[in-house]
């Protein structure tokens, strides 16, 4: 590399350049100014196919996200109306047992009034009066006359 300096400060490989530092690759093997072009293009196509793979695999995600997210959606549209009938059917079953305390004390007010009305009805009858026929008196034993 030429000493000639550019309007541009020198950058970090200059430096390590000019102070003879040897860099290893990526491979561990070679050093920085051992490495001929073609090796450069081999790691640098390497590194392009890396990032293509990236891509591509982050394309898939994605892929696969917004088509569960769109599932997702799908599943909710087509339930809603199931939940929508199943809330109308709870607000009914709500309004029926909000009733059934009213209708357990009516039927416990009518039963006491008709235990109420059987009591009072039989402490107000008159005692009844069984009769029981007297036994039938049987004549006495005739005594034959003796001859």
């Amino acid at each position: 590399m030429s000493n000639v300096r550019y309007f541009n400060p020198p950058n970090n490989t200059e430096q390590i350049d000019q102070t003879g530092i040897d860099l290893k690759s990526g491979d561990g093997g070679g050093t920085y100014n051992g490495m001929n072009t073609t090796d450069l293009h081999t790691r640098l196509s390497r590194m392009e196919g890396g990032w293509t793979i990236f891509q591509v695999a982050s394309g898939i995600v994605t892929a696969v996200m917004v088509g569960g997210m769109g599932l997702l959606l799908a599943v909710q549209l087509s339930t809603q109306s199931n939940v929508k009938d199943l809330a109308g059917q709870v607000d009914g079953l709500s309004s029926q047992v909000e009733a059934l305390p009213g209708k357990i004390n009516s039927n416990l007010m009518e039963l006491n009034r008709t235990l109420s009305e059987a009591i009072t009805a039989s402490r107000n009858q008159a005692p009844q009066v069984i009769l029981v026929p007297a036994p039938a008196v049987q004549p006495p034993p005739q005594v034959a006359p003796n001859k």
